[in-house]
């Protein structure tokens, strides 16, 4: 609550959050486990969202984010199915792309985070106006096939937000 107050008296009228939808791979994270979804995880980010609402706050998630620990939300996927990839990191991470299975594990995660309903507001994330759009990768662009098709994921699951997507090459 300190955090949105103090953004919003300094001016802020958007914050774009990592972790609010790319927590992968840890006991605390949204999804610790392929597949398995932690509802008090989802809690803290219900509360965070609702808190930005309060304090009249736009919220941008990320869906594919990086972290110091095991080199990025692609290289957990990769790891999860045994897809080997050395120094994987948010920008080596080649199979992460193409691998449909893959793929498809991250559109169940995004399925699960878009249709989260928000224990504080009970508003699924897919219809929350305080969410403003859907990052789709931390710190960069996304190669087009990739990014058409989960652009395509998530217009099926909501097709109210705005999806930001970095420069791919």
């Amino acid at each position: 609550d300190d955090a949105m107050a103090t953004a919003r008296e300094m001016g802020a009228t958007v914050v774009r959050s990592q972790t609010m939808g790319d927590s992968v791979g840890c006991a605390a994270c949204i999804e610790p486990e392929l597949g398995q979804f932690n509802e008090e995880a989802f809690a803290h980010i219900d509360y965070a969202l609702a808190s930005a609402r309060a304090h009249g706050i736009k919220i941008i998630p990320t869906i594919v984010g990086d972290d110091a620990v095991e080199g990025g939300t692609g290289c957990v996927y990769l790891r999860w199915r045994g897809i080997s990839q050395p120094n994987c990191s948010l920008i080596n991470m080649a199979p992460f792309w193409t691998d449909q299975t893959v793929i498809g594990d991250v559109e169940a995660h995004i399925a699960a985070v878009l249709n989260h309903v928000n224990v504080y507001t009970h508003v699924a994330y897919k219809d929350d106006p305080t969410i403003l759009g859907w990052d789709l990768l931390n710190g960069g662009g996304s190669p087009v096939p990739w990014t058409r098709e989960i652009v395509s994921t998530i217009r099926a699951i909501d097709a109210r937000h705005l999806i930001l997507s970095g420069y791919a090459n």
